[in-house]
């Protein structure tokens, strides 16, 4: 049956089993995954692709994921070949391989149907701990790519239904939290395993030819929506750029971006400084993600995302050696965040210029931290990235304020704190302070989202924290806002206060050991804002006064609001 047999009811029909199929996978990984950051925090994706790898289907999960996870199974089908079978399964998580960074960890099944691959079924998930001299995989003091933990190509831990026990067994022996990473493993599995199973139910129900015809149909479909949607865009090269603060202590990095939009096509150009020793580089898998996302909050919601929508971007990456094209040896550890959001903030500068009623400000980046150690409660190693401790608030939208307190823009949002309660049951941590923060948001018409005041400190005596992130020294930038007018922004703001109640301020990117009585004390910026802010709506401000999130003075200076005399 051909495509154009398709019949829009079933079509929809179908999109929405497939969609339904995703939101499975998701239930599974949550009420599955051993992890606090994969159970609690969400850090996962899932995917549904066809059988040449491009992907039909993605879940509201995390972007930084998706983008990548269709290179990284290109990327797997050209290492295999052909050499795939019923019930194989394949790990992989290098950055030269499609990946983000070593603690991104993608699972694929190949789907065969009366022996023949007829689709893939994929989900990538952040683990806990990826092994390497420092726990939980982002290593600030790493040179080299080999200092932040096992690196593994396309490798069958699974082949043709049978579990390859010497693979797993040695990959578990390379992390400090083996226990919770075969959980973790046992719960991407059984997401696959979900989407396998609804994918032959519809195969059984519509037959082959119709759901091929209906997969080629969806992503015809996402390319023709895309390509209206750039249509609305002035034709033209508009240009734009991001810093980023060096981790060595130098001036900043610098990323640009050259959009050209030529028709319903987007033709999109990195340039960046040279890759450093440090672990804020990016590799390709990870750069072209950051263009699609930074694409993706321009395009009106009724967009699907899917490798249809991905057809009307193409991306030059300029010369390697970069931080935004990075070759080894360099250090990545940190590029999901630094200097992925960089770029997407690159991206939407320049398409800021070119359709400024689609404007979005910066988001705080992730400037955060990584507790490990051995839990005396339960006897096993933990090593837990504090979601808490790195985030911020996010940038405002033309119309929209920006949201508070909220995952940093790589993940759009979708990344979880978690109750207080529920970290400190899994994790020996005790948090004294969880609030918003006042006076951090960018100021606006429409202002960013307001930042956080945390405060926890560890229960178990030698707890090893990493520092990590950037967003240090420049605050998330606004758009059109006059200069001069934001006034006094803030920026991260990380502490510890020690068993003697002094408070000593912490080195930027290292380790240190922490014991109970002692604390992290952090405060985070909020997002940008868009616009005039001595336009911003006098209700609106009058409501962030009244509610202590804005100062009296602050809310003069900036907005000039004056309280009764405004009416």
């Amino acid at each position: 049956m051909s495509q154009a047999e398709i019949d829009p009811i079933t079509l929809a029909v179908l999109e929405g089993s497939l969609q339904s199929a995703i939101r499975e996978m998701r239930h599974v990984l949550v009420r599955s995954g051993r992890s606090p950051i994969i159970a609690i925090s969400t850090d996962f994706s899932n995917s549904i692709l066809d059988e040449s790898g491009e992907q039909v289907v993605q879940g509201d999960d995390q972007p930084v994921h998706l983008g990548s996870m269709q290179v990284a199974l290109k990327q797997t089908i050209d290492f295999f070949g052909g050499d795939l079978a019923e019930g194989d399964v394949i790990y992989v998580n290098d950055p030269t391989y499609g990946g983000g960074h070593q603690a991104d960890m993608t699972m694929f099944k190949p789907v065969f149907i009366d022996g023949e691959l007829f689709a893939w079924v994929g989900n990538r998930a952040h683990v806990s701990d990826s092994g390497g001299p420092v726990a939980g995989g982002y290593n600030p003091l790493a040179r080299e790519i080999y200092a932040e933990g096992i690196r593994m190509s396309p490798i069958k831990i699974w082949e043709r239904g049978t579990m390859r026990r010497d693979v797993v067994t040695m990959l578990l022996l390379n992390l400090r939290t083996p226990d919770a990473h075969r959980g973790d493993m046992g719960a991407q599995l059984g997401a696959l395993g979900v989407a396998e199973r609804r994918i032959r139910e519809l195969h059984r129900s519509l037959g082959a030819e119709l759901l091929r015809a209906g997969f080629a149909a969806l992503l015809d479909r996402g390319e023709e929506l895309a390509r209206r949607a750039i249509g609305e865009i002035p034709d033209g090269t508009y240009r734009g750029h991001a810093p980023l603060e060096d981790p060595r202590g130098g001036d900043p990095l610098d990323i640009h971006c050259t959009i050209t939009v030529d028709g319903g096509h987007i033709f999109a150009a990195l340039t960046g400084s040279g890759q450093i020793d440090r672990y804020m580089n990016s590799y390709f898998g990870n750069s072209i993600s950051a263009v699609y996302a930074g694409m993706l909050t321009v395009f009106p919601t009724d967009i699907p995302h899917n490798g249809g929508v991905y057809r009307c971007i193409t991306i030059d990456l300029g010369e390697e050696g970069t931080i935004v094209n990075a070759v080894e040896p360099s250090p990545s550890s940190m590029a999901t965040s630094t200097p992925f959001d960089n770029i997407m903030e690159a991206v939407e500068a320049a398409l800021a210029r070119a359709a400024p009623e689609r404007a979005v400000a910066g988001w705080s980046h992730f400037c955060g931290s990584t507790f490990a150690g051995l839990d005396s409660r339960t006897g096993e190693r933990f090593s837990h990235l504090s979601t808490m401790s790195g985030i911020g608030g996010a940038g405002a939208m033309w119309q929209t304020d920006g949201w508070s307190c909220c995952s940093p823009q790589c993940t759009f949002g979708g990344m979880r704190t978690g109750n207080v309660e529920e970290i400190e049951f899994r994790i020996p941590m005790r948090i004294n302070r969880f609030e918003l923060a006042p006076d951090t948001e960018g100021p606006g018409r429409w202002r960013g989202g307001f930042g956080m005041a945390l405060e926890m400190e560890p229960l178990e005596p030698g707890t090893v924290v990493s520092f990590i992130g950037e967003g240090l020294e420049i605050p998330p930038p606004g758009r059109f806002v006059p200069e001069g007018s934001e006034g006094r922004r803030a920026v991260f703001s990380r502490s510890i206060r020690g068993r003697d109640g002094v408070v000593r301020p912490i080195v930027p990117h290292s380790v240190v050991d922490l014991d109970p009585g002692a604390a992290l004390v952090s405060t985070s910026p909020g997002g940008g804002g868009i616009g005039d802010p001595r336009l911003r709506d006098r209700a609106a401000v009058a409501r962030d006064v009244d509610n202590e999130l804005i100062g009296r003075e602050r809310a003069a200076e900036v907005y000039g609001y004056r309280g009764g005399e405004d009416g």
